[in-house]
């Protein structure tokens, strides 16, 4: 097994890289009137005084003693000899090369800079404990140990060091880790981790292997199935606070770990590292199939909604002949007492003369059945598919475990839940006669509420799909959800923020007084509009002008003329045909992108650069594994499968896009269209079909098809720098 590489290549260059910007530069090598003062004393002649203010200013930044015969960057060179006031040339004069030891001596002395040792070396490992328990990425960690070193003053060791440190406390965080999940575990609660790795007699995989199956199709028996999942890990009893004290990188990165390991492989694991797994993989999965019992019930739902839709369209479109042959009768009838009016004859006779009193009281009613308002409203028809929720709805209720806002509407489902809880359970018998209701929409109620009493039928018909929109806007979460989980997960507690309000500690540029903000914003607010008014009346407003007293805003010209499209079509047309798997080869030799694929256990990178690019190519074009084999002679589906499961992941792909990314925005060229610090945004949609349908989600807004979208954010420069799928799902129902 390789040495687990903490650094890639790129990011070793990155981490003792010089200032680039003219920012940077004032900001690490701007020199005070002492520092002046002592260059200017502690030696003579403006080479030696140049030659000692360059070694200040590389110990200052990246923290190193420039070497021999290194020459400085010009750009640090030329900003020291601006404010030396002493030119540039006089570097290139200077050949003694002994004085350069003196000079190092000199700024150490002066600034208490020390050389790296063992103690210092120890003390990094100490102070690089907390961020170790945040996270394992080298870099992050190796940018950390640099400022620490830089903040005491103590020169850089070599990177092999600082990688050789880094490893070291990686490798201490990870037992650490190990120990804490898995030291709260009672005796009972290891051996029912240890029986999710047997292979039972009955069964051909492991009840870990079963656990980690995504439901096959969104209908009532696989959301059964699934429950039942949960259902399993619920059994387990893990301490409720179990995993509140890791970081969720870490979880995340043993979660990913465990996941690729087989039942056989997990078993012969140390035993803290065994049970810390199966735990990192049991909170993960429940966070999934949490998620996924939600998104299929919303898909079930949807689908009741668009079936009854479906079917009251149906039945309209069938009994079309039938409403025109009575109002082709009712014109008639109509007509003739009109001109019964006209000429006094009597009413009755008229209506004689078109029908029979025995057809016309025939006509009331097929009328009747006609417009009742079932045939106009599909909610009357959702009920015809209850006994499909039934299958689910008791257990679905029953393992979620729902809370909700101190929110009136929120808190009534909630106990309506409870109520129909009961009633799956027998606990009562039927529905009580005072009933939340503050949930329930004026479109529900005459379903509800009837003649005969509550529907309990469309009663939890309607608690059921607006649960899903209360899920929808965090009115009401789920413990144990990912996607659906308290809103006040993702912010900072308030007893830490509170600590931090104490200790002026926020780290946020604004007034923490919520009054005083708002004066000032508002009072801004006011300046600005006062400014815009007296333009406005003026007419010298850009792109707007008033029109009847309000401010309007011109129409966006065209920016691009059309030349310079005829000229791109041109330029466009000059570019040679070329294979992509030759474009991602060239591109990788400009960017270095395929370093980022790493292994996920041990962090080395790919060495088959062939098999990583056909398997990131079969992502790209949507291709897949199997059929990518079946075009490649050279590879076959099970290489493709095992490169896609170890190296590459989410973050393994945003770490390569960063790399191509960043030296497009390096590149020279990119200042022509923008500076890199703007981004627009959009979705875009796709639909699904063939296998993918079942995945894709119903939103009226683009039809009944289903599909997915992808939001993608671009920079100023055309860098498409993140994308994220997101959830498309949204009622097909009764208030759109």
């Amino acid at each position: 097994m390789p040495r687990k590489q903490i650094l890639s290549e790129n990011e070793e260059r990155e981490l003792i890289s010089l200032p680039n910007t003219h920012q940077e530069i004032i900001w690490w090598y701007t020199f005070s009137e002492d520092d002046i003062i002592f260059i200017k004393n502690s030696t003579r002649g403006k080479i030696n005084q140049l030659r000692l203010s360059i070694q200040l200013c590389y110990m200052r930044y990246p923290g190193i003693s420039l070497a021999l015969n290194e020459t400085p960057d010009q750009k640090i060179l030329d900003y020291v000899c601006d404010q030396l006031q002493i030119h540039s040339n006089n570097w290139d004069n200077y050949h003694q090369n002994e004085s350069r030891y003196d000079h190092i001596n000199i700024v150490k002395k002066r600034y208490d800079y020390q050389n790296f040792s063992i103690a210092h070396y120890k003390n990094c490992v100490e102070q690089l404990r907390d961020p170790a328990l945040q996270t394992d990425k080298g870099f992050v960690l190796a940018k950390e140990l640099m400022n620490i070193l830089r903040e005491q003053r103590v020169l850089l060791p070599s990177l092999s060091v600082v990688e050789r440190i880094c490893s070291e406390v990686v490798t201490k965080a990870e037992k650490k880790i190990y120990f804490l999940l898995s030291s709260s575990l009672t005796k009972d609660q290891k051996n029912a981790l240890g029986r999710l790795l047997i292979t039972g007699e009955q069964y051909s995989i492991s009840t870990f292997s079963w656990l980690m199956q995504s439901p096959a199709a969104a209908n009532p028996k696989h959301i059964l199935i699934h429950l039942s999942r949960l259902k399993a890990i619920k059994k387990i009893s893990l301490p409720l606070d179990i995993g509140k004290n890791i970081h969720l990188n870490y979880l995340s990165k043993i979660a990913r770990e465990g996941k690729q390991m087989t039942s056989q492989h997990l078993s012969n694991f140390e035993k803290n590292r065994k049970y810390a797994t199966l735990i990192a993989v049991l909170l993960d999965i429940r966070e999934t199939i949490t998620d996924e019992i939600i998104e299929i019930h919303d898909k079930i739902m949807n689908s009741l909604f668009k079936d009854a839709q479906n079917k009251q369209n149906k039945e309209l479109q069938n009994s079309g002949k039938n409403i025109n042959t009575q109002l082709n009768m009712y014109l008639k009838l109509g007509t003739a007492l009109l001109d019964a009016r006209e000429t006094g004859e009597d009413p009755f006779d008229a209506v004689e003369s078109v029908i029979s009193w025995e057809e016309l009281s025939q006509s009331i009613l097929e009328t009747k059945s006609i417009t009742k308002k079932e045939n106009f409203d599909h909610l009357y028809l959702i009920s015809n598919n209850y006994s499909q929720i039934r299958k689910y709805a008791p257990s679905f209720l029953r393992e979620l475990d729902l809370k909700a806002a101190p929110l009136p509407s929120a808190q009534s489902i909630l106990e309506a839940i409870e109520i129909i809880k009961q009633l799956n359970d027998g606990i009562i018998k039927k529905l009580p006669k005072r009933l939340p209701t503050k949930f329930i929409r004026a479109r529900w109620e005459n379903l509800i509420f009837t003649d005969n009493g509550i529907s309990r039928k469309y009663y939890e018909l309607c608690i059921l799909s607006e649960l899903k929109n209360y899920l929808r806007s965090g009115d009401i979460w789920v413990e144990g959800s990912r996607r659906y989980k308290d809103f006040e997960q993702y912010l900072i507690s308030r007893e830490d923020f509170k600590d931090m309000k104490n200790t002026d500690n926020i780290g946020l540029n604004v007034v923490l007084d919520s009054k005083e903000y708002l004066d000032e914003r508002s009072k801004l607010l006011k300046k600005k509009l006062e400014i815009d008014c007296k333009l406005a009346q003026s007419g010298e407003m850009i792109d707007a002008y008033m029109s009847n007293g309000k401010i309007k805003v011109k129409p966006l010209t065209k920016l691009v003329p059309k030349e310079a499209e005829d000229l791109a079509k041109k330029v466009y047309r000059l570019l040679p045909y070329v294979k992509i798997t030759e474009l991602l080869v060239e591109v990788d030799t400009w960017t270095g992108f395929t370093d980022s694929f790493t292994h996920l256990k041990n962090g080395v990178k790919a060495e088959d650069k062939n098999l990583l690019l056909t398997t990131i190519l079969s992502d790209g074009i949507n291709l897949g594994l199997r059929k990518m084999a079946e075009s490649s002679p050279e590879t076959s589906y099970a290489k493709l499968s095992w490169m896609q499961s170890w190296y590459i992941r989410k973050e393994t792909y945003s770490l390569s896009l960063a790399s191509i990314v960043n030296y497009h925005h390096n590149h020279p060229f990119s200042l022509h269209w923008g500076e890199g610090k703007t981004s627009s945004s959009d979705g875009q949609r796709f639909a699904t079909g063939s296998h993918a349908k079942k995945r894709g989600q119903i939103n009226p807004k683009y039809g009944s098809e289903p599909g997915t979208q992808f939001y993608t954010h671009i920079s100023d420069q055309h860098s498409p720098f993140y994308s994220e799928n997101v959830s498309m799902i949204r009622d097909f129902n009764v208030y759109d």
